[in-house]
């Protein structure tokens, strides 16, 4: 049998997952101090979530404001219950991908063995496009009011009601980097736990 370690393949993607608070070191969260990481950043972009959900009841009849600040606010939420869906199933998750070092998933020819490799390749590509590009969007975001001089205006990135006034400093520049976080642990998030869900589908199709 040809002997195929498959998490090498996926590696970069489990320390982003676990930098991310969705990789427990065990099959579970256990009482530590991971586990508490992982709730305070859940805790944190969730609350950015609610901010900006409240905001809709305020601007309600402004369309076209209430129009864009819902198509964020629903690939937001759409994230989170991505990621609460994620941590739930985690142990199983783990345990599946234990499993694929078993002789049912190795390669058992040549042929498997190279087919293997062109299409984790290929996944590898598209991972370190997707994460690129994520990364290099939340810059540009974070970026380009510095250029336009909107930061002048204490405009925030996204709209969102929070209980104190946000246009003195420094609760401006605490919020400001508050919510370029926020989006880009989202983004993050979202794009690794499908990245991984199609690196296990890629490993199911050249092992069957």
């Amino acid at each position: 049998m040809i002997f195929f370690a498959w998490k090498s393949v996926i590696k970069t993607n489990l320390v982003i997952l676990k930098f991310m608070g969705l990789w427990p070191r065990e099959t579970k969260y256990r009482r530590n101090f991971y586990s508490l990481y992982a709730i305070l950043l859940t805790v944190m972009v969730a609350s950015d979530n609610l901010f900006q959900t409240i905001n809709l009841f305020l601007i309600h009849t402004n369309f076209s404001s209430l129009m864009g600040t819902v198509f964020v606010l629903c690939t937001n939420w759409c994230a989170s219950i991505k990621s609460f869906c994620f941590i739930y199933k985690v142990n199983l998750i783990k345990i599946l991908l234990q499993d694929l070092d078993c002789e049912e998933f190795q390669p058992k020819n040549d042929t498997q063995m190279n087919l293997s490799r062109s299409i984790l390749h290929l996944w590898k590509i598209v991972f370190y496009a997707m994460t690129s590009g994520v990364t290099a969007t939340v810059l540009a975001l974070a970026v380009t009011p510095l250029l336009t001089g909107d930061l002048a205006q204490y405009e925030l990135p996204f709209w969102a009601w929070y209980p104190y006034k946000t246009r003195t400093s420094p609760l401006f520049e605490i919020m400001y980097l508050y919510q370029v976080i926020c989006v880009f642990c989202i983004a993050i998030i979202s794009i690794n736990i499908d990245l991984l869900n199609m690196a296990f589908s890629a490993i199911f199709y050249v092992t069957t």
